[in-house]
């Protein structure tokens, strides 16, 4: 089944660096410049071509930011394909086939310096 999906020139430049091995991705630019959407794009995409176990993380500055926009546009990306029962509030983890994707605030120390993740 083939689905079309509409995508920026930063999605591409997104899964180029996944597919080099980048660890890390940093964007910057306005509100509304389609960093997030993007970004979440690239990782729904990625992780249906996961062989193995995977952690993908999404960072805001604050956690507070995360509810009213990360995770909402992550919804909205994976649209009917989205479960509440896939989803770990306290953690703010989405279990999607072999990804887990974390969304965390970098104002949180801890999670920060965290645990090594791949």
């Amino acid at each position: 089944m083939q689905i079309d999906t509409l995508t920026t020139s930063l999605y591409w430049e997104i899964v180029e660096a996944l597919e080099q091995g980048y660890r890390g991705i940093v964007l910057q630019g306005s509100s509304g410049s389609s960093k997030t959407f993007s970004t979440l794009q690239a990782l729904i995409d990625d992780s249906a071509l996961a062989k193995q176990k995977q952690v993908g993380t999404i960072w805001r500055l604050k956690s507070t930011w995360l509810d009213g926009s990360v995770i909402q546009d992550f919804q909205n990306a994976l649209g009917e394909a989205y479960s509440a029962r896939k989803y770990n509030k306290t953690k703010k983890e989405y279990q999607l086939r072999k990804t887990t994707i974390r969304f965390n605030g970098m104002d949180d120390i801890q999670k920060l310096k965290g645990p090594r993740q791949d």
